[in-house]
């Protein structure tokens, strides 16, 4: 196994770190290494540590598997550390979040004579300073001593926390390579890391140290360090093959059945391409101020901008959540131009290959990553000037540039449709001919209609990002009003008779935007909608969210004896089983007029002793989610909710734990079955060591959960003692008690 990667160790080092292993019952023995690009001869190689290729015998120490795994991996590249000297070192990092680079001061082992040290993640770094030699052995003792240890593993974590010495199974290997065999067995014992559950350790380290290699790379992109990521890029490009080949001989399987094992490098090629164009182009000419811009013929500040969109760097707001491209000045300067930037930028979609600088991902700590195009940011510019979505994601982690030159090419075709058969007809005009269109699709018929209705409208090719529309109550802000000219049809008849057409819920909302466009006619048309709706549900929440919608529409627009009637509705309905997502917000509703009579009736029913609402907390047993959402909003103004919960306030009995972590966090457990992790903000006292767990009560969990959600609450804390606790709550007592119709 070990002559199978060691014919091609002259490679250079650098090293990730994160998520696990996919084992697989059968080895993949017919995998194919994924095609990689040859590496470019634009940037000189990092040096190599001076005994990366020297021998080792490894420790007996530690377990066979584990030094099998590493004399592997050393051979494959990763960054040994004898002959260096341990030292305070200043290392520039990078991040997904903000694209920036930042400067940490962390310990490593700096190459004799050279400006480079291995890091922590078992990567080569060039070090711009290199301070004074630090004893490795305290480093490791303190952090065993002062920390509780706790298992990284499977954790794609940012590359500032990669380079810092921590409770890693890449710890335990540098710690034993550099002859540190008792170390590396306390740190080994530290990690928890369990031979019985994955009894090859190879898949946790290559994985980790691979997505290192890439998550430096892209970042590097980001913040324009081209050379660090050609770098990374090449050592990619020599390792992968030989990670693929081990892995596959090991036994080791992709995520999906074909895909190599490495799956999450599918972006590499086209970053490997976008790094070599921006070096063989050199340094790229900054983008004219607007002033200068506003003095270019439209066609050549269109083209300027184009140039530059290899330069859009706007970031993910949330995870999950979107880049929204069209807050980018360059972006947005495209869609200021509007219909003559269109054709050039459809270009873009069909064929242009750049990438931006912005990068999309479904969560931070796993794997995947997904740098944008250049022709994703033109697509979004062509959704905002033409007020029309042509491509959406299928989840969270979705975007155009995912969707490989198929995806592009379909939604280039559709864009190209589009203006073919739209370019002479002003922008309200077409909406109008799609809403009367009888062949076009319910659904087309809808977004039709509500953008007559509504304003700022930029969709966006992500879930989660885009500027919000907003419908608005007032006719004249209307983006359609200009269509009230029509009379043969009106615009209310054309909606009217697709009310008649479509299903309960299309018609709903038809019925909304009815409502928003003509009062009149619109309110007997959402009170009828309204009723289908809630005989159509009877005791279930099947239209429970256009229910909600209707009648807090209503609510809006000042029509309040509407409540009446949702809560002769809402008093019946019962709470959905487990499996299923609850609609709080249809009983958050009563908190906008929680006095009145209907509202007070409703409220006494649903939450009286021993309905099935209650109580919000329930074990995992019963077939029913639990509902702290309830908490967290304005339902604690309707008294029987009050009532409700000031009662939880003397139930002492037990439904979870809390334990305290390190770095001020901690982790609470209930009777439900879920968790969850939370920060203890502001390092405040009486915050008891790491380790530390106290019992929660049904009294401390609602106490707490109106505590961390209500601004003016008093505060409370599950980490406190059982005496802490009891002595706040009476404070949290009256402060629920004021609430009572306090909107």
């Amino acid at each position: 196994m070990r002559c199978l990667a060691a014919v091609l160790v002259c490679v250079a080092c650098t090293t990730p770190g994160s998520d696990g292993p996919r084992v697989a019952k059968a080895p993949l023995s017919n995998a194919a290494p994924a095609a990689v690009a040859p590496p470019p001869t634009v940037v000189p190689r990092f040096p190599l540590p001076p005994e990366q290729h020297e021998p080792w015998d490894g420790d007996p120490r530690l377990p066979a598997a584990l030094v099998d795994a590493a004399r592997t991996l050393f051979e494959q590249g990763f960054a040994d550390p004898r002959g260096c000297e341990y030292r305070e070192i200043e290392l520039a990092v990078g991040s997904v979040w903000s694209g920036g680079a930042g400067t940490v001061r962390v310990h490593g082992f700096v190459i004799p004579g050279q400006p480079y040290a291995v890091a922590w993640n078992g990567l080569v770094y060039p070090v711009p300073k290199v301070g004074a030699k630090v004893d490795l052995a305290a480093d490791v003792v303190g952090l065993l001593g002062n920390r509780t240890p706790k298992r990284r593993l499977h954790l794609a974590s940012e590359e500032g926390d990669s380079v810092t010495l921590g409770i890693r199974v890449e710890t335990v290997v540098l710690l034993a390579r550099f002859g540190e065999g008792e170390l590396a067995d306390q740190m080994w014992r530290a990690t928890g890391y369990d031979l019985k559950q994955a009894p090859d350790p190879y898949g946790v380290l290559a994985t980790e140290w691979v997505w290192r290699i890439f998550d430096r790379a892209l970042t590097a992109h980001m913040r324009g360090a081209h050379p660090l990521a050609l770098e990374s890029l090449q050592l990619l490009a020599a390792v992968q093959p030989l990670v693929e080949a081990v892995a596959a001989h090991r036994g080791f399987a992709g995520s999906e059945p074909g895909k190599p094992y490495l799956d999450f490098l599918e972006p590499v090629p086209a970053l490997f391409a976008d790094e070599q164009r921006r070096a063989a182009r050199g340094v790229h000419a900054p983008l004219p101020g607007a002033a200068a811009l506003a003095q270019l013929p439209e066609a050549d500040r269109v083209a300027t901008l184009i140039d530059h969109l290899d330069e859009v760097a706007a970031r993910q707001w949330g995870q999950p959540g979107g880049v929204d491209l069209s807050r980018d000045p360059i972006v947005d300067a495209l869609i200021q131009i509007g219909a003559p930037a269109v054709e050039p930028l459809i270009e873009v979609v069909a064929s242009d290959q750049r990438l931006t600088r912005s990068v999309h991902f479904w969560r931070d700590f796993a794997h995947e990553r997904s740098p944008l195009g250049v022709h994703e940011a033109a697509c979004t510019a062509l959704e905002a000037i033409l007020e029309t979505s042509f491509f959406e994601a299928a989840s969270t982690g979705d975007d155009l540039s995912g969707r490989g030159p198929a995806g592009r090419a379909e939604v280039a075709g559709k864009i190209r449709a589009y203006w073919a058969k739209w370019k002479s007809v002003p922008i309200e005009e077409r909406w109008y001919r799609v809403l009367a269109d009888d062949q076009a699709k319910p659904e087309d018929w809808l977004e039709a209609a509500e953008k007559i209705t509504r304003i700022d409208l930029r969709p966006s090719s992500m879930e989660g990002s885009g500027q919000v529309t907003k419908t608005v109550a007032v006719p004249w802000d209307m983006r359609g009003e200009p269509l009230r000219a029509h009379t043969a049809p009106s615009v209310t008849d054309l909606i009217e008779k697709r009310i008649a057409s479509v299903d309960l819920d299309k018609a709903c909302a038809f019925a909304l935007v009815l409502f928003n466009w003509d009062r009149a006619v619109g309110r007997p048309a959402l009170d009828e909608q309204l009723r289908r709706a809630m005989r159509a549900s009877g005791t279930t929440q099947k239209h429970a969210r256009v229910i909600q919608e209707i009648t807090e529409s209503r609510l809006d627009a000042g029509d309040f004896a509407i409540i009446d009637t949702y809560a002769a509705w809402v008093e019946n309905v019962q709470p959905l089983h487990r499996a299923d997502y609850p609609e709080v917000l249809i009983l958050e509703t009563m908190a906008r007029s929680p006095l009145r009579p209907a509202v007070v009736k409703a409220a006494e029913h649903l939450f009286r002793d021993g309905s099935p609402w209650l109580p919000l907390l329930v074990n995992a047993k019963v077939d029913r989610r639990p509902l702290g959402e309830l908490l967290e909003h304005n339902l604690i103004f309707v008294p029987a909710f009050n009532k409700h919960v000031v009662k939880m306030f003397a139930d002492k009995r037990r439904v979870g734990e809390v334990e305290v972590g390190e770095e001020d966090n901690f982790s609470v457990s209930t009777i439900d079955g879920g968790g969850l992790s939370s920060s203890i903000i502001g390092a405040p006292p009486n915050v008891p060591p790491a380790g530390t767990k106290r019992v929660v009560r049904m009294a401390d969990w609602y106490a707490w959960t109106i505590a961390h959600n209500h601004e003016n609450a008093p505060r409370f804390e599950l980490f406190w003692s059982d005496a802490q606790r009891d002595a706040a709550l009476p404070a949290i007592v009256a402060w629920v008690r004021d609430q009572v119709a306090r909107p």
